[in-house]
């Protein structure tokens, strides 16, 4: 029998582990900001290489809307995701703040076995 290997799990410090989740949101940002800027650039060529006289340019025109309206709502999603992983994240940070740093009021238990 053949056994299966995956890749090696490292562990690494949580604030490594946040700033690659973060860097991986920047990465999408601008992905997506790129993608709004193709959009934009193949609106504005399409408006300027036709004077519009003629239904069939409008009909492209409206396939052309259609289009980047279904793009841009994939965006929408994409940018919904984004946003619950920063709100994980911030929740993740606070979690480790309230850990780290007791309030002075409500001191965490010391046990036998901690120094």
């Amino acid at each position: 029998m053949i056994a299966l290997s995956g890749p090696e799990f490292v562990r690494k410090p949580r604030d490594e582990i946040i700033n690659e989740i973060l860097e991986s949101i920047a990465k999408e940002e601008m992905a997506i900001a790129n993608l709004m800027n193709a959009e934009a650039e193949k609106i504005k060529r399409v408006v300027a290489s036709h004077d519009l006289p003629k239904a069939e340019d409008f009909s492209q025109l409206l396939s052309l809307q259609k289009l980047v309206a279904e793009i841009l709502e994939k965006l929408i999603q994409k940018q919904n995701i984004i946003i619950k992983k920063l709100d994980m994240i911030r929740e993740f940070k606070a979690t480790i703040i309230k850990k780290e740093k007791p309030h002075p009021y409500h001191p965490m238990p010391q046990y036998d076995n901690e120094e």
